[in-house]
């Protein structure tokens, strides 16, 4: 049975899953039709790396609606860091 600290560690790790799932989610979503033209320029082998900073200034209301429930989430992952502290929300297997 998983005790408090574990309980709250997977929920951490799950938070950050789900993120970088959304996040991969309003890339694709960018990349279909308002960053149309950077996915045209890229070379299928090329790799390109995305901030959210990237997405501030885009008019598509699905990616400003993706963009902000991941700014949410990183704002969930930083008040929990505060909360709890950071050696407290590693697995310990992960340390």
């Amino acid at each position: 049975m998983m005790d408090y600290q574990q309980k709250v560690i997977k929920a951490f790790e799950t938070l950050e899953q789900v993120k970088i799932e959304l996040f991969t989610s309003l890339i694709n979503v960018a990349m279909a039709m308002e960053f149309k033209e950077v996915h045209e320029v890229l070379d299928n082998e090329e790799i390109f790396s995305f901030r959210e900073s990237d997405f501030e200034n885009a008019e598509d209301p699905n990616v400003e609606i993706l963009l902000y429930l991941v700014k949410q989430m990183t704002i969930a992952q930083e008040e929990m860091t505060i909360w709890n502290g950071k050696n407290f929300l590693k697995s310990p297997e992960k340390q």
